[in-house]
């Protein structure tokens, strides 16, 4: 697709608003569905009543019905080659796998509680059969939409977590971990054994998933994209009631969340981490080993911040990481000429600040001249603006007007 299956879903929910008052025009289109592709009443009449979104289905499904609402967005999102495919495909051509019954390896942790693994065609088979469902009683984010005194709840996907994601898998840096799936035990279809570590899903209405939507949308679309792409999912699998649902996701909610900035230095496909990392580990640095959350001289998570002030528009390319890298250890050891008692102990949060928002591009003389001379005030506004938020330019202002008085840099 030319974009993201999320904001065709998203765009499509606007027709499928203006539509859905007229009875009439949605019985005729529920018929051209029905008739041109093949596909069901009663799934069309869950994507475009809103009780399901357009994008938990394939591409396929996408298009059919896209060309019939509004097909004049059709090249805006489906190349060529899609259009030409799936005009010639109806939905009874789509690959049909029996899904049931399904054995899984896994362990039991409780009654109601097993882990297990899934490939991702395993998963994306679920997808395409229908049998993974977004529950609007059991989910932590839902947006409710009023139109006309009805009310209905639409899957929330925070787009900019599925980006980052799907860029770790991108960079095969994703990190495989749990996504919970609940069959509700008011389930009658539901037939689900467990014997002698092997859990049997015999029949079920659908999974609910309660844990990781956002993560599930980026397998989608990474999947979409690449459909060679071999990777496997630890699968929570729990047969709760929604009111245990809800507390499941209650007591997940109580993780301690990182802050924003804490969890940036943890992405480690940034450039200014890896030049951060590269600084640490290299041996040939007087500070090997001292930029630490905890243990080392040098606080990691001020450094990293006031270094990407600098770096953000400058390292685009790992040749540009390398060379940053080096050109900030040759500083760094400048810097312990100037200053050796930097050596010797803890950095404070704002000499942390000052050298590393300065090293990348100004001369080591300045960056003490800067360290000697900066008054309480200026320290004190330094560490307020640059603790709980990324460095800014209000921020380095305080340290700059140092160098223009001096003439410097």
């Amino acid at each position: 697709m030319l974009q993201d299956k999320y904001i065709l879903a998203t765009k499509m929910r606007e027709y499928f608003s203006k539509i859905g008052a007229n009875t009439e025009e949605l019985q005729d289109l529920y018929k051209r569905l029905n008739e041109n592709w093949n596909l069901p009443v009663m799934l069309s009449s869950d994507i475009i009543s809103n009780r399901r979104s357009l994008d938990d289905y394939h591409e396929s499904i996408a298009y059919w019905i896209t060309k019939e609402v509004n097909p004049d967005i059709i090249p805006k999102f489906f190349t060529k080659n899609e259009i030409k495919t799936f005009d010639e495909m109806r939905y009874e051509d789509e690959e049909d796998k029996p899904m049931f019954p399904m054995k899984l390896q896994a362990l039991q942790l409780a009654d109601d509680q097993w882990i297990t693994t899934m490939t991702i065609q395993e998963l994306m088979n679920l997808r395409r059969h229908s049998y993974i469902h977004y529950n609007a009683e059991t989910q932590r984010a839902l947006k409710l939409t009023i139109k006309d005194g009805e009310v209905t709840y639409e899957p929330y996907v925070n787009p900019k977590a599925v980006r980052e994601m799907r860029n770790l898998l991108c960079h095969g840096s994703f990190i495989p971990n749990v996504i919970t799936f609940n069959i509700s035990d008011n389930d009658e279809k539901a037939d689900v054994v467990y014997k002698n570590g092997t859990l049997y899903i015999k029949d079920l209405t659908a999974f609910d998933i309660t844990d990781g939507y956002n993560r599930f949308k980026a397998f989608e679309t990474y999947y979409d994209n690449n459909p060679e792409w071999q990777f496997t999912i630890g699968v929570m699998i729990t047969m709760f009631s929604v009111y245990k649902a809800k507390q499941f996701i209650h007591q997940e909610d109580q993780k301690t969340k990182m802050r924003k900035i804490d969890s940036d230095t943890y992405n480690q496909i940034d450039y200014t981490n890896q030049v951060i990392r590269r600084i640490n580990e290299d041996p040939t640095c007087d500070y090997f080993h001292q930029l630490d959350g905890t243990g080392g001289n040098i606080m990691i998570n001020m450094a990293t911040r006031s270094l990407k002030y600098r770096l953000k528009h400058l390292i685009k390319t790992n040749a540009d990481v390398i060379r940053a890298s080096k050109e900030i250890v040759n500083k760094l050891n400048e810097l312990k000429d100037y200053k050796p008692e930097l050596l010797e102990r803890h950095w404070s949060m704002v000499e942390t600040g000052i050298i590393f928002s300065l090293i990348y591009d100004t001369k080591t003389n300045d960056i003490v001249y800067v360290l000697d001379n900066i008054t309480k005030d200026d320290r004190d506004r330094f560490l307020l603006n640059s603790t709980a938020r990324p460095l800014s330019l209000t921020t380095i202002k305080y340290l700059t007007k140092y160098l223009e008085k001096r003439g410097g840099k």
